[in-house]
């Protein structure tokens, strides 16, 4: 991973996490997944997992930011399952007990605290980085 400063001299954002957006056309650099199926809900977590640990490229490399970027996607990403499988409960399509609501009190919900760490993790990345650059001049 490449060492990049997070904001200009000017404020503005660093020139690759910009030009990343842009090419993207999107909020993201990358796309997550839509499925709403529970097994595949589950494998994609999985595959999220991976990429967190470290046992898989990342899709993106924005230096200093990967971390962060990754981690508050797939957070935003297992928020909309619990939003769905919550709706589901609500609507009376998904029972105690059941296979949805297993992975939602269980795997989804391990796998937000691994996000949310990981976020924290990378902001950390990037206050050292800052710091590190101050130092420098």
């Amino acid at each position: 991973m490449t060492n990049m400063s997070i904001r200009r001299q000017d404020g503005g954002l660093m020139p690759e996490l910009a030009r990343q957006l842009k090419e993207h056309g999107n909020v993201r650099m990358f796309t997550i997944g839509t499925g709403f199926d529970v097994d595949e809900m589950r494998d994609e977590i999985f595959g999220y997992v991976d990429i967190l640990l470290g046992r898989v490229e990342p899709p993106i490399d924005v230096g200093v930011l990967t971390l962060m970027e990754l981690a508050e996607a797939y957070h935003a990403r297992a928020t909309e399952m619990e939003m769905v499988v919550h709706e589901a409960e609500a609507d009376g399509k998904v029972a105690r007990g059941s296979k949805a609501y297993r992975f939602r009190t269980g795997q989804l919900r391990s796998f937000q605290e691994l996000c949310k760490r990981s976020m924290d993790l990378g902001s950390r990345r990037v206050t050292v980085d800052k710091m590190e650059r101050e130092e420098r001049g």
